[in-house]
């Protein structure tokens, strides 16, 4: 994810000695070049601004060029469920089911059939010619139309 770069912006970048950490300004951009200048020393640095939003050197944004503190967006994960439902529902009620892109053929129909009567998946793949996992993926496609 790329983070724009804004004149007034604060970053922290990391510094030449080992663990250290330095905070600076933009104060100008030109061709591709944010001009910055270290809020603790006053000492000017210059970085390529592919390097600020791409977080390499282990940049990262502290302020916004407004003054508010950025946060990353999708950092926050909020539950489907309200609190006072999440103690009701089992796993199973989280479970994501997609239905169907179209009615099971017959030949799926005849497979989930086969396997109700006790049919090994194997056997029903050598029957009719398939796979063992286009079986199961039929099987699968009766199921979820609930037929």
């Amino acid at each position: 994810m790329l983070i724009p770069v804004q004149v007034g912006s604060e970053w922290v970048v990391a510094g030449s000695d080992v663990g250290a950490r330095l905070r600076m300004r933009v104060e100008a951009i030109e061709n591709g070049v944010a001009h910055c200048r270290s809020i603790a020393s006053g000492r000017r640095f210059d970085l390529s601004v592919s390097t600020l939003a791409r977080g390499r050197r282990g940049a990262s944004l502290v302020l916004q060029a407004d003054g508010t503190p950025f946060e990353k967006p999708g950092r926050r994960r909020t539950s489907r469920a309200s609190p006072t439902d999440a103690s009701d529902r089992t796993a199973s009620d989280f479970r994501r089911v997609v239905k169907p892109r179209s009615a099971p053929t017959p030949r799926a129909l005849q497979a989930a059939m086969l396997i109700r009567d006790g049919v090994g998946r194997q056997d029903v793949a050598a029957r009719m010619g398939v796979s063992t996992s286009c079986v199961t993926k039929w099987c699968a496609q009766v199921r979820e139309e609930g037929l």
